[in-house]
């Protein structure tokens, strides 16, 4: 797993975004601690995760999630 995720595509106003993947995984635990036990977590990655990358973010989270939620069949084939 890489430890940086960073969008492909950079905005007309020269902006880009990098996703820690170490950290997206730290949260996920600490949202899990808060939650109910043996509560479901959905990772919302519709849209090709909000432009980020849909298989990108995906496989940092395969494995921690008992969900992915997308916004197409298209989008759940890829997956």
């Amino acid at each position: 797993m890489p430890p940086l995720v960073e969008s492909q595509r950079r905005s007309r106003h020269g902006t880009w975004i990098e996703i820690d993947c170490e950290r997206l995984l730290a949260n996920l635990i600490i949202l899990k601690g808060q939650s109910a036990p043996f509560a479901d977590v959905i990772a919302m990655i519709k849209a090709n995760a909000y432009g980020h990358g849909l298989l990108e973010i995906a496989k940092p989270l395969d494995g921690s999630v008992s969900f992915f939620g997308v916004s197409s069949v298209r989008e759940a084939l890829t997956l």
